[in-house]
């Protein structure tokens, strides 16, 4: 493999990628202990609080972290600090926006004003969190990147643990949005590091880029959280939320060693002659990554489960599935960057809306299965969206007709 399609993976990368491995192996253990002392109802409005924080950042920090990560590719960094703004402004909207959803009774696991502000201290943490690692992914600083989860992880899982111990959900959540601030400070010293640089004309993307990428973000992570909002209205609904939540940390176990690579791949995807080649390659590990890892975690779901204690003994049918989902979601992360990096991303919003209609339509279809019949919706979205994209980058990334002679 040349250069040109080699991912930067030096030894310091390596070794930065084995303590985040580490790093999330404890903040797993932190979550299995929080699920034994919690109970399924109490870890359920966690898991609930939790999902709600992840898919509200992922929504608002989505352009300005992708903005971020592009200028820093390029060698510009005067962007930051208004990309974070624009990042914290629309998370306090959609903050309020699930303020009211409490208030008219949409959100019923949102069971009081101390869990909505619980909520808001962990969205901005995780807001403020995605935008510098994407600014360390821009510069490729993967290092510090991995400084800044390994880090993160740790202070969250302690303050996760203490949460638990305190029999308090609100104050578990409390705990991670803490590790996440520390993330942040580790991130912050780190791009202070970087050598300034002005910023030049034409370094900002697009702004029909811009309204794709917040187009294709609201198609995608809110609508799966849709499909969790409906399980939770369920009568047990903190239960059935319970499940889901004590599988998202063995989804992240699966999606890990993609992810390390998604992001080694981004800007030499940015700067690649051959895109296919470089893509194929990357296509072989994280497939080889995300399936092995994933087909493992699923054929051992029996064993595992039990032990997040008493009322998680219907864990496996829907661990397998999201487990299945994940992998997926892992081997086909390289194509999604190519059409991030190479300037795409409009091709997100209808792949996006593909899989948030089988999602949404699958968890409604099978409602009265719960927890499980939303699994087996997210399975079957996710195989869908692969599909759809591998043909889509495929079309992307046909060469050009040859000129004709005359």
């Amino acid at each position: 493999m040349s250069d040109a399609t080699r991912p930067p993976l030096g030894g310091a990368t390596l070794v930065t990628a084995a303590g985040s491995a580490v790093a999330q192996a404890v903040q797993l253990a932190a979550l299995v202990f929080a699920a034994r002392q919690l109970g399924p109802e109490a870890f359920g409005v966690l898991g609930f609080v939790t999902a709600t924080a992840a898919t509200a950042a992922g929504v608002t920090a989505f352009a300005p972290a992708l903005h971020v990560a592009r200028s820093y590719s390029l060698g510009h960094h005067a962007g930051l600090p208004r990309a974070m703004g624009e990042a914290i402004g629309i998370g306090l909207l959609a903050l309020a926006g699930l303020a009211v959803a409490r208030l008219v009774g949409a959100a019923p696991l949102l069971r009081s004003g101390a869990t909505v502000l619980a909520l808001g201290a962990l969205l901005l943490a995780t807001v403020s969190q995605l935008v510098m690692a994407h600014a360390l992914i821009g510069a490729s600083r993967f290092g510090a990147l991995g400084a800044m989860r390994v880090a993160g992880a740790l202070a969250g899982s302690v303050g996760l643990a203490w949460g638990a111990v305190q029999g308090r959900e609100l104050a578990a959540a409390l705990g991670l949005a803490l590790g996440q601030g520390v993330s942040v400070l580790v991130a912050v010293r780190a791009l202070r590091a970087l050598p300034p640089s002005p910023e030049a004309a034409g370094a900002s993307a697009p702004e029909p880029q811009r309204r794709a990428a917040i187009a294709a973000a609201v198609l995608g992570g809110p609508m799966l959280w849709l499909a969790q909002a409906l399980v939770s209205h369920r009568p047990d609904g903190a239960g059935e939320m319970a499940r889901i939540a004590a599988v998202t940390p063995l989804v992240a176990a699966v999606l890990f060693v993609p992810g390390q690579l998604g992001q080694a791949w981004f800007a030499v995807i940015a700067r690649a002659t051959d895109v296919r080649a470089t893509l194929r390659r990357a296509l072989q590990v994280t497939a080889l990554a995300g399936g092995l890892v994933g087909v493992a975690l699923a054929a051992t779901s029996p064993w595992w489960a039990g032990a997040y204690g008493p009322g998680f003994e219907a864990l496996p049918s829907v661990a397998v599935p999201l487990l299945v989902a994940a992998a997926i979601q892992g081997t086909v992360a390289p194509a999604v960057r190519v059409l991030e990096a190479r300037g795409h991303v409009a091709d997100t919003v209808w792949l996006n809306t593909v899989l948030a209609a089988v999602a949404v339509g699958g968890t409604l279809a099978s409602a009265r299965f719960g927890a499980a019949g939303y699994a087996h919706a997210v399975a079957a979205a996710f195989a869908l969206h692969g599909l759809l994209l591998a043909a889509c980058v495929w079309w992307r990334t046909r060469p050009p007709a040859p000129a004709a002679v005359p």
